[in-house]
């Protein structure tokens, strides 16, 4: 028996030295993990380039293309319409409102009337004009502005008017342009007065004497007819050949910017925002005059402005004319309100957005957007 014991033995030992010969070796483990490794790093390696890659693309992006549906605004936005049409007859306060004026104290419309002298009304918070103030000796004004304590207004044949805004008065009169059929708008930044003349030139003007001081002009370089002050500097953009500019208050430096488009100009919540007659809104970085993002807004946009935390765009486009806001901080749309008429100036001011079309002037709750 203990042979037979023997033998067996013998016999499992022999088979569990096979069994050992067939296992694939220790060597052969390690090898494969290594390779399972490498794989492993390999794959990782090639996320962190293609993230790399990516990072790299988006800073040679020359800037931010930004396209959104605007999101409808119900017509309860406009909390008030002020009528001055030729339908309102024998109203004194009849004609086409040229542009809303603001200060500390009210809202102002200055409105054009064939033929007869034009008149600046005080709107009141809702309804029509609280009253009417003849601008004596004032004919159809091309620009206006509320700066220095008075009404300043400039007409088709460049001459300049001063009026006391609570008598309509003309306090001083001065010829201006030399050249005021493409030119006329009015704007007020720091000491001083500054208007377009002929495409150009822009002038500066001294609001004490009227007198023209130091023009700004470059050969080749068409400016306005928009016009706008803020952030630091005078910006114009010219409807003809879209060409946008860059003019510094303390010499009158002249810079061209890096963009094309032409239309409506506003300068604020740090940027320059020129809306284009190709459907865009080009938002520009104003120390350097580069393009930082481009919204698709979606018609001929004519007027821009700046305020209540928005930028708001008025234009029209096929399916009839719109009220736009544009978030500054995120460069998107908000909302869009659908306009029965169609606008000629958009202002921000005392708590509202003023849209001013060919008969009246519409106030809007910029919290509705």
């Amino acid at each position: 028996m203990s042979t037979l014991d023997e033998r067996a033995q013998a016999a499992a030992a022999g088979l569990r030295a096979s069994s050992e010969r067939l296992r694939p070796a220790d060597g052969l483990d390690r090898l494969l993990g290594r390779r399972r490794r490498t794989v492993r790093l390999a794959v990782v390696g090639a996320f962190a380039l293609l993230a790399a890659l990516l990072v790299v693309v988006v800073q040679l992006r020359p800037h931010e293309e930004v396209v959104q549906p605007a999101r409808p605004v119900g017509q309860q936005a406009i909390v008030a319409r002020y009528g001055f049409g030729a339908h309102l007859g024998a109203s004194p306060g009849g004609g086409v409102p040229v542009r809303v004026l603001a200060d500390g104290g009210g809202v102002w419309v200055v409105v054009a009337r064939p033929a007869e002298p034009s008149t600046l009304v005080p709107l009141g918070p809702v309804g029509q004009p609280q009253a009417v103030i003849p601008l004596v000796a004032a004919p159809e004004p091309r620009g206006a502005e509320l700066a220095f304590g008075s009404l300043w207004t400039i007409d088709l044949l460049g001459e300049l008017r001063r009026f006391d805004p609570a008598t309509g008065r003309p306090t001083l009169e001065a010829q201006v342009l030399e050249h005021p059929r493409f030119g006329g708008s009015l704007t007020a930044a720091g000491d001083s007065l500054w208007v377009v003349d002929g495409g150009g030139v822009v002038r500066r003007i001294d609001p004490a004497t009227g007198r023209v001081g130091a023009s700004v002009s470059e050969p080749g370089v068409t400016f306005g007819p928009n016009l706008a002050a803020g952030e630091g500097a005078l910006w114009t953009t010219s409807d003809f050949g879209g060409e946008a500019t860059r003019i510094d208050l303390r010499d009158g430096g002249l810079t061209r910017l890096a963009t094309k488009a032409g239309g409506g100009v506003a300068a604020g919540e740090g940027a320059v925002w020129i809306g284009g007659r190709d459907r865009t809104l080009v938002r520009l970085d104003p120390a350097s005059g580069k393009v930082e993002a481009t919204v698709d807004v979606g018609g001929d946009n004519r007027a821009v402005a700046v305020g209540e935390n928005g930028v708001w765009v008025a234009g029209a486009d096929q399916a009839g004319p719109y009220l736009t806001r544009v978030d500054p901080r995120t460069n998107q749309i908000t909302g869009e309100l659908a306009l029965d008429e169609e606008p000629r100036a958009v202002t921000v001011a005392n708590g509202s957005v003023w849209v001013t079309t060919d008969a009246a002037v519409l106030r809007v709750d910029p919290k509705a957007f």
